[in-house]
């Protein structure tokens, strides 16, 4: 019984496509064409790494993010003669900080809503912020754009990555070296 090179599936006494039919390497096709699959899926791998790469990205950030806001609830805290509002809002930061910190544990198993989650807490935020003190805005305007577009990076690097995966599974009996 003739066997797929590529994924060791059994092929049939009577084999005559020129693909496997479960991998989709090249049986019958030159030695040149089977180098070209294997090596379009050699890239599909570094590209999926790469993009897992950006998603620890978003990773760290989310652990900054939740730590900054912690730092600011304890200090907003300890800074204040104790009014019922300041302490609201310390709660709220420290709320916040953990929420951060869950959302940058959970990143790299679900990091498409993750990424989203993050992005629109981020702007909700900063947008009551801006509600409730409009010189909020300006204030750290440049970290802002700096968060918010590596929450778009890392949306995109997610959506990338479900793609890359679903296509690289169906390929996962395959040997690249």
């Amino acid at each position: 019984m003739r066997k797929c090179p590529g994924c060791q599936a059994e092929l049939g006494a009577d084999f005559s496509n020129r693909f496997c039919s479960n991998c989709g390497y090249p049986v019958n096709e030159t030695t040149e064409e089977q180098k070209k699959f294997v090596g379009r899926l050699k890239v599909m791998r570094i590209t999926l790494e790469e993009e897992w790469k950006k998603i620890n990205r978003v990773r760290i950030f989310l652990f900054i993010i939740a730590g900054l806001t912690l730092l600011v609830g304890v200090f907003t805290g300890l800074a204040s003669n104790n009014s019922e509002g300041v302490v609201a809002l310390t709660v709220l930061n420290i709320v916040l900080a953990i929420i951060y910190l869950t959302l940058g544990l959970l990143v790299k198993r679900y990091p498409l809503p993750v990424c989203v989650i993050g992005l629109v807490l981020f702007v909700s935020i900063h947008l009551l912020n801006a509600f409730a003190d409009p010189k909020t805005i300006i204030q750290g305007i440049l970290l802002k754009i700096f968060v918010v577009s590596s929450f778009i990076y890392g949306i995109l690097a997610a959506r990338k990555v479900k793609y890359l995966a679903a296509d690289l599974s169906q390929y996962s009996g395959i040997k690249l070296s």
